[in-house]
């Protein structure tokens, strides 16, 4: 009977001991200084104070990267039954056994964009769907987010700013797949369609089993179905915005086709491209103004038109009418010489962001050896990043000078990474930005969260060209 309250005091002694070094260990790493960030999207671990929202300087913690995002990496989905069927309105095949780790509460719709074998192909590295693949190159960037924001200039925090900014958009889509503006509905179409690239430049999937796969279903969904029989997307109901938003959802669609895994929505990425060329080939300039009969052209939407395209090559979808479309823009593109159109001077207080369009695209086709190429750059790099005046002026400049590389990358990031950490609030979203111009004071913080994020994302988004064009030589 002694031996037995002995064995008993001795195992209740072990319980207290156990509770007791459980409780000190936890507090050590409390306080060492070792802080994990947000471990449902991507285990990056760094030393240091994490600066989570405003107010403070963004400074470069040491990156130590313990585990890569599991959700931005092809993964193969069971191969259960599938059930196909063919849905009227929206004239696509698809199938409704879909992987759904976030298991949401939400009514699943019979509708959805992944093909029958839209896995197939293993993913991004092998190419997704049959016959795709030959222009996933440039996008190969986004299946290693931490590695290429080490390599490329980004850092725990702007890591950090892109998954609050993912989060944030998460929270706020409508469910209807859709982010809206509520003073303005025709920019609906525009900001679904930049909330969707935004999670398709982090690297996610609609056929892979994480939280924001069913926001990217349900987002393709939704613009699919705001299709009209021209082939015009986005549910556009004014003319002045009718081709921005018609290319804004272009790409998102042709990037969630190629690497976004919705190989079901082939035929509806056609037709945009469709109506795009068309568009196109009744303008005498060769280029895209407001509306899809202009007859006149600009370089900014013209830039949206021509990376529509882009997308569109990269996908295999009509590659030669595309490619000579795409020349055809790119004519315009130099004849404008870094300003608004070929017969107005640069004035960087209106159109800020234009030489950076310019090199953008000169860059993305092979062509910053042009002679114009110059000229432009000059403009480019002699604005300083206090005279930027919109978030859509910084993601263009962003997007060239990343191109560009070299010391103009370097030099404008540092400056780049300082200014837009602190513009972000707690919510994940982001402050309107200081001094905006006339055509960005009134819009929302879909619109703000969604372009700064897809500026953030600049480190992985694209490969710069010339690796992509080495690659193929």
């Amino acid at each position: 009977m002694n031996l037995m309250k002995q064995i008993k005091e001795k195992i209740k002694e072990s319980k207290f001991f156990f509770v007791s070094f459980t409780a000190h260990l936890l507090i050590l790493f409390l306080v060492s200084g070792i802080v994990i960030v947000n471990p449902t999207m991507r285990k990056t671990v760094f030393r240091g104070i994490l600066q989570m929202g405003g107010g403070g300087k963004a400074e470069t913690p040491e990156w130590e990267t313990q585990k890569q995002l599991p959700s931005s990496k092809p993964v193969d989905i069971p191969s259960a039954a599938k059930q196909e069927i063919k849905v009227t309105d929206a004239k696509v095949v698809i199938n409704t056994k879909i992987a759904d780790a976030a298991k949401s509460s939400a009514v699943v719709k019979p509708l959805d964009i992944v093909g029958a074998g839209g896995s197939e192909g293993g993913g991004m590295g092998t190419g997704i769907g049959k016959g795709i693949g030959a222009g996933i190159g440039i996008f190969s960037a986004r299946m290693n987010r931490t590695e290429m924001a080490k390599k490329y200039g980004g850092t725990p925090l702007t890591e950090v700013a892109v998954n609050k900014g993912l989060e944030y958009l998460f929270k706020n889509q409508k469910p209807d797949g859709s982010w809206i503006d509520e003073k303005r509905s025709r920019n609906n179409g525009s900001y679904t369609g930049l909330s969707l690239l935004a999670f398709l430049g982090a690297g996610f999937r609609c056929d892979s089993p994480h939280k924001y796969a069913k926001t990217i279903r349900n987002a393709v969904e939704y613009l699919v179905k705001t299709q009209t029989d021209e082939g015009i997307v986005g549910n556009v109901t004014s003319g002045n915005d009718s081709m921005y938003t018609h290319f804004i959802c272009t790409m998102a669609l042709s990037e969630a086709y190629l690497v976004g895994g919705a190989s079901g929505i082939k035929e509806r990425v056609t037709r945009c491209v469709d109506a795009t060329i068309k568009s196109q080939e009744q303008n005498p300039k060769g280029a895209w103004r407001y509306g899809p009969n202009a007859k006149d052209g600009d370089i900014s939407v013209s830039g949206w038109g021509l990376m529509a395209l882009k997308d569109a090559y990269y996908s295999e979808i009509k590659k030669e009418e595309v490619k000579k479309a795409i020349d055809k823009a790119m004519e315009f593109v130099i004849a404008c010489k870094g300003a608004y159109t070929p017969e107005l001077k640069y004035d960087r207080w209106s159109y800020g962001s234009c030489p950076a369009i310019g090199i953008f695209c000169l860059a993305m086709n092979d062509k910053l050896k042009h002679p114009s190429a110059k000229a432009i750059l000059d403009l480019l790099t002699s604005i300083d990043i206090s005279a930027i005046n919109s978030y859509y002026a910084m993601y263009y400049f962003n997007l060239a000078l990343f191109q560009v590389g070299g010391g103009s990358w370097d030099n404008w990031n540092k400056k780049f990474r300082g200014f837009i950490v602190p513009l972000q609030n707690e919510d994940g979203s982001f402050k309107p930005y200081p001094g905006a111009t006339w055509y960005e004071k009134d819009l929302n913080a879909t619109y703000t969260t969604a372009m700064a994020v897809l500026s953030l994302e600049v480190y992985y988004r694209y490969l710069p060209i010339y690796q992509v064009v080495q690659k193929k030589e």
